[in-house]
């Protein structure tokens, strides 16, 4: 066992250390090597703490919604079985289910703000989310690691669905190998 004089951390942090060793019933000694033990490995295996605690956090949100992980590939092959009609009605209903749940969980201050972190927790597809406009009138552009024309239909979708649970609605689409621009308005 190594003592380190200099290992210190703050006091209001330490006290929940203490209080969730025990409420494992751990010693602080043991919890806290664990955790530090589990961090290290984390860091050195995969990525940085902040990293994991946002992958976790997208997986349950998708788990929490209903969303079921799926090889990118396969994917773009069943959404080319279907008319682009077809994916973007089943995509714009995933979509404002999310923006609804969205919009109960986090409230309706932002919703592209919303829109922005739930593209980059659920859609792992869209590389850059580019919002340019007012708030009145916007326009939500997509690119896509994915260069399927059906593809982007089903990302314009999820974005149409996502924001008219906040009252938009679309007045322009523009879909494209690999891009995905939706023009949108404050319905009245």
């Amino acid at each position: 066992m190594v003592r380190r004089k200099y290992l210190a951390v703050d006091e209001q942090v330490a006290e929940e250390v203490f209080r969730a060793a025990r409420s494992k019933g751990m010693t602080l000694f043991s919890y806290t090597t664990e955790l530090l033990r589990e961090s290290l490995d984390i860091e050195r295996s995969y990525m940085r703490l902040k990293e994991a605690k946002e992958c976790l956090e997208a997986f349950l949100l998708a788990k929490e919604l209903g969303f079921t992980l799926v090889p990118e590939y396969l994917v773009a092959r069943l959404v080319n079985k279907a008319s682009p009609q077809e994916v973007r009605k089943l995509s714009e209903e995933a979509g404002n289910i999310c923006g609804r749940y969205f919009m109960l969980k986090k409230g309706a201050s932002d919703p592209i703000q919303l829109l922005e972190e739930a593209a980059k927790k659920l859609l792992w597809g869209v590389t850059e989310l580019v919002v340019k406009g007012s708030d009145n009138e916007f326009s939500v552009t997509c690119i896509l690691s994915l260069r399927e024309r059906n593809y982007a239909e089903v990302i314009a979708g999820f974005i149409t669905g996502f924001l008219r649970a906040f009252a938009y609605r679309p007045t322009r689409l523009d879909v494209s190998k690999g891009m995905a621009t939706v023009l949108f308005e404050q319905a009245v």
